[in-house]
């Protein structure tokens, strides 16, 4: 067995071995915080910080390990940089599936019925809303793509036991010449306006029965809790006309396939880099 043949094999032995133990920790965290108790206790920001801490642990005993072997010290860095950084997309996109798993539509008679449901997509066929709006507007900029738009949230209470269930609405309208202040302010007061004064004024809030749980985990989560302004736990229920169990599906799928592709990239990382030495 040649030098690279056995370089190949440790690493992709130590590499498997390092993913399936960080993989099966931050497995049933997530089942025990995120899955078992509902809604989820943490949101992503939470699990990115679990995954680093964990990479952090596995670089230190992959420091070591790799120590064994007659490389040179570039391509030790190579092996360890890179199944940290494959291993890191691998373990936030098994976050991700996990988040969609076991996804079902529960329907539910009335709205007080929602602090039991435990679910993330409802159905509700008897509920009111008090047409006492929390209006949040605000400019968000976007990084990929690179755009900017104006966004106008409309948060109202549902007529329930403690008034802490919110049918929430979100508008947004792009901005042109996103370095003009005064354009800015127009497309935010011309959408605010257009959103009051029109579109919420026929909204018909018994025409959508379905409705999505915004959780911890739901990237809208931060922008409905800055619109509340509450210490309290509350609960956000989002219209959606969408079949989020097939939505579900499509996401499982692509985190599985990516996950698929950063292990097949480290392969590939690994043999490129090495090809020269190849006998």
């Amino acid at each position: 067995m040649t030098i690279a043949v056995k370089e190949f094999k440790y690493s992709m032995i130590t590499f498997i071995l390092s993913l399936l133990s960080n993989i099966t920790i931050i497995s049933l965290l997530y089942y025990f915080f995120n899955i078992r108790q509902f809604p989820p206790k943490y949101g992503r920001d939470f699990w990115i910080i679990a995954v680093l801490i964990l990479l952090a642990i596995t670089f230190f005993i992959k420091k070591i390990c790799v120590q064994k072997l007659d490389l040179s010290s570039s391509r030790k860095s190579i092996i360890i940089f890179t199944s940290m950084f494959c291993s890191y997309l691998i373990m936030l996109f098994n976050v991700e599936l996990l988040s969609h798993c076991g996804i079902k539509t529960k329907e539910i008679p009335n709205i007080e019925s929602v602090y039991s449901a435990k679910s993330r997509y409802l159905v509700i066929k008897n509920f009111e809303v008090i047409r006492q709006p929390i209006i949040y507007s605000h400019i968000v900029s976007q990084k990929k793509p690179v755009s900017r738009y104006a966004q106008v949230i409309y948060i109202y209470p549902f007529k329930s036991e403690k008034y802490d269930i919110f049918y929430c609405l979100k508008f947004k309208k792009d901005i042109e010449g996103k370095n003009n202040e005064e354009r800015q302010k127009k497309a935010m007061n011309d959408l605010l306006l257009y959103t009051r004064d029109t579109l919420m004024k026929k909204y018909d809030f018994q025409k959508i029965k379905t409705f999505e749980y915004i959780t911890k985990m739901s990237p809208e989560y931060n922008e409905f809790s800055q619109a509340i302004s509450s210490n309290k736990n509350v609960i956000f229920l989002k219209p959606n006309t969408d079949n989020m169990e097939k939505k579900a599906d499509k996401e499982i799928l692509f985190s599985a396939k990516s996950i698929l592709v950063a292990f097949l990239a480290y392969i590939a990382i690994f043999l490129l880099t090495r090809v020269t030495n190849w006998k």
